[in-house]
């Protein structure tokens, strides 16, 4: 600003400082050194809307999938939302006609391909924020894996997972060069996704999520001693059982507590929620909602940090599953018909039902929790084919709990599960 325009607007800012009220005279001058310094007007850099809206579907459609798979079986459940979310958006962005209509329903999606694409742009930026800052990481991948009839994907969509989803794009006759994609993109946690390629696959996305996080408060190793917890099937078994007294936020509901464990960087926090009874994680799963576990993480976020012993066992957890049965489940059932699909927007092709389909969906995700934080990972998979407790002073897990990993930032669920037995490697 020239010494001109510097004197132009101290008078005018003087004169306007006269006729204020004394009551708005703080705002004011905040205003101006926000203007004065190029600040902006609000802290903080969450989702915007349409972010919130992608998060809110992903989330939501993961809860129902959680649901599904928790019902058949009583193994400890890892899955990842947010990867789940994101490869599902991509073969979204691709379906047209009444195949685009039941997936948009299926997958809780409101808005229009182009506000979706855009948005998962802006989230990819703010989820890679902070890779290796603090010690900690967390970092999203995503990529196209052209396969043996590859001639059918367009390059109009090929440029769109590039420009709006930063997908690699790489040719893979095989399994091989997929496989070693997901486990270099989650440090070799995940080693392969696939076991093989359809007779005449087309395409194969891809999401890796992986999660490495630092405590804000660590457990003292010295003070992990074996202790029972009681397992699902009500077995009695000797698990390492971690044990602090540190400050954590607390919130009690009619079946369940909840405690949130803060990692050093503060937008990202793991929620426990362990019932009441020690046989009631059945039912506390098929009770929750969005709702519910939204009306938890804000009752975390708003309450006051108390001194808390908390007992946690260190576990490995880790499952895999094919998501087309729970999709199907869902509603989605078009995007796997070798005659009805149509994902014109992946071949550049109008009128051509049933050219190519949804041929797998495969998930897996792992988390480790140890006395210095917890290491994550998570791929997704789709492939294309052609026809040819109260709240007490102690909180203490010894019985089957629920787990989110949450980034507060966006409101991303970046990983939920359930531990049904610490010592079940699955």
């Amino acid at each position: 600003m020239t010494s001109g325009l510097w004197h132009m607007f101290f008078v005018r800012w003087k004169k306007h400082m006269k006729e204020m009220p004394d009551s708005k005279m703080i705002g004011a001058v905040m205003f101006a050194l926000m203007l004065l310094l190029n600040l902006p007007c609000h802290a903080g850099t969450g989702a915007q809307p349409d972010e919130k809206a992608v998060i809110k579907s992903y989330n939501e459609t993961a809860l129902q999938l959680y649901q599904n798979l928790a019902g058949k079986n009583a193994k400890n459940i890892v899955i990842s939302p947010y990867s789940v979310g994101t490869a599902m958006a991509m073969a979204l962005s691709g379906a047209r006609g009444n195949t685009e209509v039941e997936m948009k329903a299926a997958l809780n999606q409101t808005l229009s391909r182009e506000s979706m694409d855009t948005a998962n742009q802006k989230l990819l930026e703010k989820m890679n924020r902070f890779q290796g800052a603090s010690g900690e990481v967390l970092s999203i991948a995503n990529a196209l894996c052209l396969t043996t009839d590859s001639v059918l994907v367009h390059r109009d969509y090929k440029e769109l997972l590039k420009s709006k989803y930063h997908a690699e794009v790489f040719d893979a006759p095989d399994v091989g060069p997929i496989n070693q994609w997901v486990s270099g993109k989650t440090k070799g946690k995940i080693e392969k996704i696939l076991e093989k390629l359809s007779a005449n696959s087309v395409c194969v996305l891809l999401n890796a999520v992986y999660f490495k996080g630092i405590w804000a408060t660590q457990f003292d190793k010295k003070k992990t001693q074996p202790k029972p917890f009681q397992t699902a099937s009500g077995e009695a078994v000797s698990v390492p059982m971690m044990r602090q007294k540190a400050s954590y936020t607390r919130t009690q509901r009619e079946d369940f507590a909840a405690l949130s464990m803060p990692y050093k960087t503060a937008s990202l926090e793991m929620i426990l929620i362990l019932p009441n009874e020690k046989d009631g994680l059945p039912k506390v799963e098929k009770t929750l909602s969005m709702q519910a576990l939204q009306s938890v993480v804000d009752d975390l976020g708003g309450s006051k940090p108390a001194e808390v012993t908390l007992s946690l066992p260190r576990f490995k957890a880790s499952s895999g599953a094919s998501l087309i049965p729970p999709f199907q489940a869902m509603g989605m059932k078009l995007a796997f018909s070798a005659s009805a699909a149509d994902f014109g927007g992946i071949t550049g092709r109008s009128n051509a039902l049933g050219l190519i389909w949804i041929a797998q969906i495969q998930h897996k995700a792992c988390l480790e929790v140890n006395e210095e934080g917890s290491e994550a990972a998570a791929v997704t998979a789709v492939e294309f084919a052609t026809k040819s407790a109260p709240l007490f002073a102690e909180f203490r897990v010894d019985h089957p709990f629920c787990f989110l990993l949450v980034d507060k930032e966006t409101g991303a669920i970046l990983f939920m599960g359930r531990v049904n037995n610490p010592l079940e490697t699955n």
